[in-house]
């Protein structure tokens, strides 16, 4: 953009709301996208992390992570036995979920499981034990309870389609049992931005925030969730032909890019790492990918005053991982604790 009148006449032309935005509008307003191929969720989170937090605390917020206490891998542990082996379904589609599977997990309800993982172990891990999987437990019985009733739609008598709403709160009984704090729509508010006088607005799907007592929201994560197909398990399947050479994530398509980095735009001003950037998820049925949203210094206050041309922001996509697949549930853990802990450490400060 070289001045001002080409400016507004660009924002005069973008809809108002993004969740009618495509990828096409980003390039626009200086958002790129991570050229690498997508990453592990791990270093996404670990390189995001070093892009968002202040440089004065930054020692102190990898310490966090690069010297684990005896509590975080006890819980680690604790956590990987429930959702790998107590929850030990391992297919790609709900409707893949066999009988004799299905009455195992409902299982997850009683406490035998825990008195059984406890027996186990050494004495001195028992009681830390016991109480983390107990407090785990309530949470991940919602999850699974979610998840069967999406199964008993999908294998009934009258098999009905799955919504999105469902997955949303598969996604959000999942993230809960980490102890992650998710308001989820119909509860999350319009965010909005203002820019060259233009207003923009925004509802995610849910976010993971930490609330404050002058009422306003430390965003961690915006969370976008889509329904999903079976047969939408490759990239392929999509028409990839209108995208900007240099995007990756291919299992990203062009109007669910625009739109998350849309409700990235909208919520910046209240993330827990100030304008630094944010988290995200994206849902795609089971699917989750998380995402980074990178600002360069001064990138929102100069797009809210029309100054494109100075700086920029970068969005970075991790794999997918799907919650039904056990191996894909063992790399979610990690990140979903470190996130809890994260989001525990910057709020005390």
């Amino acid at each position: 953009m070289s001045n001002d009148t080409d400016s507004t006449s660009v924002f005069d032309t973008i809809r108002t709301n993004t969740s009618e935005w495509t990828e096409v509008v980003l390039s626009n307003i200086g958002i790129k996208f991570d050229t690498c191929a997508p990453e592990s969720i791990s270093k996404v989170f670990s390189k995001g992390v070093l892009h968002f937090v202040e440089e004065t605390i930054r020692s102190e917020v990898v310490n966090l992570f690069w010297f684990r206490s005896e509590e975080d891998e006890e819980k680690k542990e604790c956590f990987q036995h429930a959702v790998l082996d107590v929850f030990d379904i391992d297919c790609h589609h709900i409707d893949d979920i066999s009988i004799s599977e299905i009455m195992k997990i409902k299982e997850i309800g009683k406490s035998n499981w825990i008195d059984n993982f406890v027996a186990i172990s050494d004495r001195c891990q028992r009681f830390a034990r016991e109480r983390i999987c107990r407090e785990l437990s309530t949470s991940l019985n919602t999850f699974v309870w979610q998840l069967l009733y999406m199964h008993r739609r999908v294998k009934g008598k009258t098999s009905q389609a799955l919504s999105e709403g469902m997955f949303q709160q598969l996604f959000v009984t999942f993230a809960r049992t980490f102890g992650l704090n998710i308001v989820s729509s119909p509860s999350v508010e319009k965010y909005s931005m203002t820019i060259n006088g233009n207003t923009f607005v925004s509802i995610p799907d849910a976010i993971i925030c930490h609330p404050t007592e002058t009422g306003d929201d430390k965003i961690c994560a915006v969370i976008q969730v889509k329904g999903c197909r079976q047969d939408e398990d490759s990239g392929h399947t999509r028409n990839l032909a209108n995208m900007p050479r240099g995007s990756n994530a291919q299992h990203i398509g062009s109007n669910l890019k625009g739109q998350h980095s849309g409700q990235f735009l909208c919520t910046l001003p209240y993330s827990v790492f100030r304008k630094n950037g944010m988290f995200g998820f994206l849902v795609q049925g089971t699917k989750v990918t998380l995402t980074a949203f990178k600002a360069d210094d001064g990138y929102y206050d100069n797009l809210c005053s029309g100054h494109l041309h100075q700086k920029e922001a970068f969005v970075t996509y991790s794999d997918q991982y799907n919650i039904l697949r056990k191996e894909d549930r063992k790399l979610l853990v990690q990140t979903f604790l470190d996130i809890g802990k994260l989001m525990e450490f910057l709020c005390e400060k």
